[in-house]
């Protein structure tokens, strides 16, 4: 299993790679960026096909061979092979590759000690940092929470810190997310000395949340780079991420280590960051009770119903729906019934407070959520999208639970859209509510219930779609016209990345099909859905087959109503609500 970092001056990903190949692709033009192949991708992109060998990797290049810097002198087909670890460069982005399972360096690390008698009895031959160094770590520490009005801002600033500051060679600054890590921010002036993380270490220090560095030992000499890292955490004490430095061990460089002194400089540096993520969880909790509590409270004077404040805003909303839930009341009692309701909405409403959202209203067998209102929220389609992942990830659990009693497994209907709304008052003068209002909330339920026919738990709009890390796998579904819409909308499916290659084969051939149908080729379009795997639910490959059918039938025009024009465009409509 294969380790791939990639860094350029727009974006730091690290990911692992399944047993097959990797395959990236580069998307835009001016602001280029490398992702996942089974993502959103524009036409006109770059490839990269990475494949294990025994003895390294082979690359399979198509639209960059001319920026490709290896080492070695590749074909003009774009074909080299590299031995692990492996590093080149494409444009501005340099790549490394190494084994998964191997740490950057065989060295041991050593937990940082607070014991004040075991740092009375360490002795170190070196002179110590100068009181210039020292006055200028300390600043650097003070001011950080002064710098941040925002996670992502205060993940930069530590990183920056980690070098300008304390004087490593570079910078990163983790989170955790999905159970995984995931490269937040990073500061690398000289990215040739190193771009991954050790994964290993990180795994260590998930196993015990301290200080860990490579300190002075008998292995002072080796290659590699020497690397710090500490823990941060959230308002609730939970491991939330880490801080991570490195120095290289190279020629010219006499430092072959992290000092004691540095190790505890980059703990302050995440205790600050921690106290850091701690003030703005917060802030934003008090920002969300804000504005209902002032008007809750004006309300209580003798002044009379107050107006709310309306914002137009972008936001990102989930509508969330628990399917057959008629059926489900009707086959339970009462109070079954009711437990089965209250056990779904915790599940939906903790992936939502997980994920920084905001609950805007429950309804009988769902809810609603949004994010990037009232305060701002950079990644919201981000976050959005993985409580929506998170909400099918724990529903499974609950089914298990009442398996002796449903014969059926629960299903959820998710869907997800991004754009503008006037965010405030959704209740009346009497009675305040605070949520969204607009088109595109309207349009974000039609999306849920369009799951439905779809056949398929969630879906999102390009809106949303085309916001997403890569750390989601997004395929196309179809463009659609909803009901009550004059404009069509592009639809997409989301999903965990997999490395199922009949999951991966199938969403390659819906989308071949789908490309086709869009552009009349009927036939064609239905021969390639054939190839599909019925065993793979997670494709619409039914969907498509129906419509398909229903456009050669018109093309056919078998009945005086039908109209063979209407398959030009592609445009599925949809006729529910």
């Amino acid at each position: 299993m294969l380790e791939v970092a990639l860094h350029n001056p727009r974006q730091h990903k690290q990911f692992r790679g399944g047993p097959g190949p990797l395959v990236l692709a580069r998307t835009g033009h001016k602001s280029a960026l490398w992702t996942a192949a089974d993502r959103v991708v524009n036409s006109s992109d770059s490839f990269i096909e990475i494949v294990p060998q025994r003895t390294g990797v082979s690359l399979a290049l198509a639209g960059c061979e001319a920026e490709c810097v290896c080492g070695r002198t590749c074909d003009r087909a774009g074909k080299c092979q590299l031995r692990l670890p492996a590093s080149f460069t494409i444009g501005d982005t340099r790549f490394e590759i190494t084994l998964g399972n191997r740490a950057l360096t065989g060295r041991q690390l050593q937990r940082l000690s607070n014991d004040k008698r075991d740092l009375r009895d360490r002795k170190s031959s070196a002179a110590g940092p100068s009181p210039d160094t020292l006055s200028r770590w300390f600043a650097a520490l003070s001011s950080l929470n002064h710098w941040a009005t925002s996670l992502q801002q205060l993940y930069v600033q530590a990183a920056r810190c980690a070098v300008e500051a304390i004087g490593l060679d570079g910078g990163i600054v983790l989170r955790r997310r999905s159970d995984d890590w995931e490269i937040a921010a990073s500061y690398l002036p000289h990215p040739e000395l190193g771009i991954r993380c050790d994964v290993a270490a990180l795994e260590e220090l998930l196993a015990t949340p301290q200080t860990l560095f490579h300190g002075a030992s008998d292995s002072e000499a080796s290659d590699g780079s020497a690397i710090v890292l500490s823990p941060l955490r959230n308002a609730a004490g939970e491991l939330a991420g880490a801080v991570y430095g490195y120095r290289s061990v190279r020629a010219g460089n006499a430092r072959r280590n992290i000092r004691y002194l540095e190790a505890h400089m980059i703990e302050l540096l995440a205790g600050a960051v921690s106290e850091g993520i701690a003030r703005i969880e917060r802030e934003t909790e008090t920002d969300r009770r804000r504005v209902l509590l002032e008007h809750a409270a004006l309300a209580n004077c003798n002044e009379g119903p107050v107006e709310m404040v309306t914002d137009e805003r972008e936001v990102t909303m989930l509508f969330a729906d628990l399917r057959n839930s008629t059926a489900l009341s009707t086959a339970l009692d009462p109070n079954e019934t009711y437990e089965l309701m209250s056990q779904v909405t915790e599940c939906l409403t903790a992936a939502v407070i997980e994920h920084d959202g905001l609950i805007i209203d429950y309804y009988g067998d769902g809810l609603a959520a949004m994010w990037n209102a009232p305060a701002d929220q950079s990644d919201h389609a981000e976050l959005a999208c993985r409580a929506a992942l998170r909400m099918l990830q724990s529903l499974p659990e609950i089914s298990a639970d009442w398996a002796h009693v449903i014969e059926t497994e629960l299903q959820l209907g998710i869907g997800v859209h991004t754009g503008m709304a006037h965010v405030g008052n959704t209740g009346s003068r009497h009675r305040t509510k605070y949520g969204p209002r607009g088109t595109n909330v309207n349009l974000t339920s039609r999306i849920e219930a369009a799951t439905k026919q779809l056949g398929i738990p969630l879906l999102v709009t390009k809106a949303t779609a085309s916001r997403l890390s890569n750390c989601i796998a997004v395929h196309r579904v179809c463009r659609a016209k909803m009901p009550g819409f004059d404009e069509s909308v592009d639809l997409y499916s989301l999903g965990s990345p997999t490395s199922d290659a009949a999951v991966t084969n199938a969403w390659q051939a819906y989308g071949a099909a789908l490309e086709r149908f869009e552009q009349g080729r009927m036939q064609e379009a239905a021969s390639v859905l054939e190839t599909i795997d019925a065993n793979v639910r997670e494709v619409p490959a039914r969907f498509l087959a129906t419509h398909l059918q229903q456009e050669l039938c018109r093309q056919l025009q078998r009945r005086s109503t039908d109209v063979s024009a209407k398959t030009a465009s592609g445009i599925i409509t949809l006729a529910m609500k």
